[in-house]
């Protein structure tokens, strides 16, 4: 019964959703020490961002906006 169940397209689909799922945890376990690195690191830069006063904020803003505002004219240039 079970042959005749994964003898067609959804049960095909059913054994490449599992492989699937099997390769993710794999990969998942690799990337886990990784991962966690670059959540703890993101979360300290988004402490000392939150830590600046509002001066400082303002600044970084403005350099982003002429930053992104020069970026398609250095292009067309």
């Amino acid at each position: 019964m079970a042959d005749t169940q994964l003898d067609n397209l959804q049960g095909q689909l059913t054994i490449l959703k599992s492989a699937l799922e099997g390769l993710a945890i794999s990969f998942g376990q690799l990337l886990m020490p990784a991962v966690k690195n670059i959540v703890s690191w993101l979360q300290k830069f988004v402490d000392w961002l939150n830590s600046m006063d509002e001066g400082t904020k303002k600044v970084i803003m403005t350099i982003a906006h002429v930053a992104a505002a020069l970026g398609p004219v250095l292009i067309v240039v």
